[in-house]
């Protein structure tokens, strides 16, 4: 039974739920984040080690389609746009990448170590050049992606 379904089955008739989740693949509308990139062979290979796990990193793009299945009603799904970095224009937008950065400069080791190492038999080494790599593209202010959440 999946959480969804739990959580449909414990609610009394009227009650909510909501779902805040990060998704991968980063995106980008502008083609500045390349499919040749670091930061972009970095997400690649985290899902497809979390995908291993059997923890699929794109699950929060299936939220909405779970929680019609069960039976919610008018549910709503709302997909922001956080920049990793401070390249937006908008002031609001800015403020937000630079917390954004602040938050993914300090995880992006962790979060690649287990996927990376575990399922897909990285050493620590190689996981840290990676990283590194990754980092210097995620901090490129000319690169306009952003995690859809």
């Amino acid at each position: 039974m999946s959480i969804v379904q739990k959580v449909f089955d414990a609610l009394e008739p009227g009650g909510y739920f909501e779902a805040q989740d990060m998704a991968l693949p980063l995106g980008c509308d502008d083609g500045t984040l390349t499919v040749d990139s670091d930061l972009w062979k970095w997400v690649l290979l985290v899902m497809e080690g979390m995908e291993k796990f059997g923890r699929p990193v794109s699950a929060a793009q299936q939220w909405k389609q779970l929680m019609e299945a069960v039976g919610f009603v008018d549910v709503v799904e709302t997909i922001y746009k956080w920049p990793t970095n401070r390249w937006p224009r908008d002031q609001h937008y800015k403020e937000l990448g630079m917390w954004s950065l602040e938050n993914m400069d300090q995880a992006l080791e962790p979060a690649t170590l287990a996927p990376l190492t575990r399922a897909l038999g990285w050493t620590y080494e190689e996981v840290i050049v990676l990283v590194s790599k990754a980092r210097k593209v995620m901090r490129d202010p000319t690169v306009h992606a952003y995690w859809p959440m």
